[in-house]
């Protein structure tokens, strides 16, 4: 979701200007090519968010709250819920609105995800374990931290962690 003002404000990040400018990397986010993906059905555009959400298949008030929510954080500075950077946040206030139905082209690492322990316990903000949750896969972010360091970690992080939390729960409804 976004704004006219994004939409007409919308400029290349500074520090892919030499990929832009080689053609490695193509200009999708700026004011002209979005032009080009509202052409062909891609971007979705309606002078209220109400109708941006029926196009989009949306409950009205759902898309509504939601927008009410990020602007409120956009205000403070603070996104409580996807943790961006408070100098990308902007707010969704000036019609006409746009939707972008965005989904990943291949499916890699996610690299980083929800906390767990060696037993594949998901564990809360404290730490503790959340009794009878585990987690595997890409979920979890594996062993990896923040980065990733290639080699086909994605795979073992779903092999490996997938066997001890099909363990683990075996072990929780048994009670072993």
């Amino acid at each position: 979701m976004f704004d006219d003002v994004s939409w007409r404000t919308a400029r290349p990040a500074p520090r892919y200007a030499d990929a832009f400018a080689s053609g490695v990397l193509p200009l999708n986010w700026v004011a002209e090519e979005l032009e080009v993906q509202l052409k062909t059905g891609k971007v979705i555009s309606a002078p209220t968010l109400a109708e941006v959400a029926i196009r989009c298949g949306i409950r009205p008030g759902s898309l509504e709250a939601t927008v009410d929510s990020y602007n409120a954080d956009c205000k403070k500075g603070v996104d409580s819920g996807f943790f961006k950077n408070a100098e990308d946040l902007k707010p969704i206030l000036t019609p006409p609105f746009h939707a972008v139905e965005i989904v990943p082209a291949i499916i890699c690492l996610t690299s980083t995800g929800i906390r767990i322990n060696a037993e594949t316990h998901v564990l809360d903000r404290q730490d503790r374990p959340v009794p009878g949750l585990f987690a595997a896969g890409e979920a979890t972010g594996g062993v990896l931290g923040e980065r990733y360091i290639g080699g086909g970690n994605s795979i073992a992080n779903a092999i490996v962690f997938g066997r001890i939390a099909g363990r683990e729960s075996a072990r929780s409804v048994l009670n072993l």
